[in-house]
Formats: C-alpha cells, sequence, structure tokens
C-alpha cells in the first residue's frame, strides 16, 4: 500500500499575539526520520505545535528532524519535543476570536473525538475529499485498507504453493540449514558446523548430517559433525532433478562462506529448481501490523516445521506412502 507522508504545510496561527523575545537553542543531535509516520507524537514541527487549538511553541532545543513531501517536492523539518513547549502569547479572548472566523474543523468524523490538532483528511481518489479523521481513526483506516488489499494477495499466495505441490508432488523436497558457531580469538562468531536436514513431501528423510566447517587444525564444537566437500557430493546426487523448498536461499552464505574460509571447494549441490518460502508465507498470513505494514512471517526453525507450515499454506496433508512412518509431529 502506498502511504501518504503528511506535509508540513498547515497555515501557521494568525493569531494576534503580544511581541516575545525568541529563545535560540543550541543544535542538538537526534534521529533523522524519513517519514511523518514513523514520528512519535511528541515530537512536532513548529506549524504542528502553531496549529493546535491552544497553540503552543517551541521551549527546548530541535530534538529529531523528518523528511516530508511539500507542494516544491521533499524537505527536512525540524521537530520539537511537546513536553518542552510553551503556549504561545495569545490570550484566551485572542483565541476565541480567532476560532470565531476560522473555518478548521476540529472533530473527528469517526468517533467524535476532539483533538487538539486538527484532524486529517481521508483522502479518496476515486471520491474525492473523504472524511475528517483524527490520529488514531486514521491509522484504523489505513490498516482496514491494507487488510482489504491483502486479502487477495494471501488467496494468491496459497494457490502458488498448492499448484507447487500438486504439480511437483513427490519430487518436492525441504531443505533447512542450522548452525552451530565458534568464538574467533577476535571475539567474532562464526559457523564451525551445518545441520541440514531435507525431507521429501511425506515427511521422510532423505539427508540429515551435521557437515564440519573448521580447517582440519581448528577443533570444532559437534563431536559428530564430518566432512562437508564429499557429504555435499551425496546430498546433490539426493537433490538432483527435485525442487527445494527452503525459508529463505540465503539461509546457506553462511554455509559457502565457511566452507570458502576453510579452502573447501563449493559444489553445487543445489538444483536450479529451488523456491524461498519467507516471502510466499508472509503474503500468506496477510498480518499488518499496527502501522498498516505487512508483519514478515518468522522462520520455523526446523525441517519437519517447515513442512507442515507447507501443508497449511498448501492446504495439503502429510499423507505417506504405505509402511512409510513420518517424523515426530507430522
Amino acid at each position: 500500500m502506498t502511504s501518504t507522508t503528511p506535509a508540513d504545510t498547515t497555515p501557521a496561527d494568525t493569531t494576534p499575539t503580544a511581541t516575545a523575545t525568541a529563545t535560540v537553542f543550541p543544535p542538538t543531535p537526534g534521529p533523522a526520520y524519513l517519514w511523518f509516520g514513523e514520528v512519535p507524537e511528541h515530537l512536532l514541527t513548529k506549524t504542528q505545535l502553531a496549529s493546535l487549538e491552544l497553540p503552543r511553541r517551541p521551549g527546548g532545543p530541535v530534538r529529531a528532524t523528518v523528511e516530508g513531501r511539500t507542494p516544491g517536492g521533499t524537505d527536512t523539518f525540524d521537530l520539537y519535543d511537546l513536553g518542552e513547549s510553551v503556549p504561545t502569547a495569545a490570550t484566551g479572548a485572542q483565541l476565541a476570536a480567532a476560532a470565531a472566523r476560522s473555518a478548521t474543523a476540529r472533530l473527528c468524523e469517526e468517533c467524535g473525538a476532539r483533538p487538539e490538532a486538527p484532524p486529517a483528511a481521508r483522502t479518496d481518489p476515486k471520491n474525492g475529499p473523504g472524511r475528517l479523521l483524527c490520529r488514531s481513526c486514521l491509522a484504523i483506516d489505513k490498516i482496514r485498507h491494507t487488510q482489504q488489499l491483502l486479502r487477495a494477495e494471501s488467496a494468491a499466495a496459497a494457490k502458488e504453493l498448492a499448484d507447487l505441490v500438486a504439480e511437483r508432488g513427490e519430487h518436492l523436497v525441504v531443505l533447512d540449514a542450522a548452525y552451530t558457531l565458534r568464538s574467533t580469538p577476535s571475539g567474532r562468531q562464526v559457523p564451525a558446523a551445518a545441520a541440514l536436514t531435507a525431507l521429501d513431501l511425506f515427511g521422510t528423510v532423505l539427508f540429515r548430517r551435521v557437515l564440519r566447517l573448521t580447517g582440519p587444525r581448528t577443533p570444532c564444537p559437534d563431536p559428530d559433525a564430518v566432512p562437508a566437500a564429499a557429504t555435499l557430493d551425496g546430498l546433490s546426487g539426493i537433490l538432483a532433478g527435485r525442487t527445494v523448498l527452503m525459508w529463505d536461499l540465503d539461509d546457506l552464505d553462511a554455509l559457502h562462506a565457511a566452507l570458502r574460509r576453510a579452502g573447501i571447494d563449493v559444489p553445487a549441490f543445489l538444483p536450479r529448481r529451488r523456491r524461498s518460502l519467507h516471502e510466499l508465507v508472509t503474503r500468506w498470513r496477510a498480518d499488518v501490523t499496527t502501522n498498516a505494514r505487512l508483519r514478515p512471517a518468522i522462520a520455523p526453525g526446523t525441517a519437519d516445521r517447515l513442512l507442515h507450515l507447507v501443508h497449511l499454506v498448501a492446504g495439503t496433508t502429510g499423507a505417506r506412502r504405505p509402511g512409510e512412518a513420518a517424523l515426530p509431529g507430522l
């Protein structure tokens, strides 16, 4: 979903005020936000402070900056802490007179709230200007809009995996990699062993080995680890002609890097047919965060749990061939 970043173009308060001496604060380093949706509620621009029903002005230094769109392009706006702000010099009588002249609506048309800041107009490109919504109702509206868009994405993701299961069937294999780390003399953590597990669609173990990723003179913390090169050659034969499903294809990057560091030739053990499931499962879950963004799916963690997830998304079962036993939990 495309998010609209509110531009800091609210007209400054035109209420007559008494002359006040501006306080100059030294610059203070702070966060640099990329859009207004990231900014915490207590940080406001000068214009936003002035647009409050009881206007205020900065009473402290700049606490952060934010990038925003303006009619002329993009600009950087200074943000001030609301808790440090002070009232403007406008009197109650002046504010009452200004309110009587103002056409600014301050009532949320969804919940009836009267927020300090003017409600934002929710614009619908098809139907023109929408309702005026407070900050909370605007966030809820964005979430609902995103959820509606993701319904079709979720169904499409499920169909994509179901079609793959139907097309490839017994030629599908789930591959998982888990690493055992060791500390280098500099204190850095590097992989010392990689546990690779490959299952077919029925939960049958096709390959399960712990590969040693250290050189012959470097101790390996896993006593069951076996030399990697010849073992991966065997895995290459098992996977030949199959479609490999992994949570993320980058999961093998640490394995390849460790083999190169140990001076071991990296065999091309993965077939050309392979599929990363992270993005697909994220779309299928269609779980939206409170800021209307798609929440990334969590890695299953083991091969059998990844296989279980494949069946959940595809709407299939882990039915087995006669006489075959499944892994625990399948």
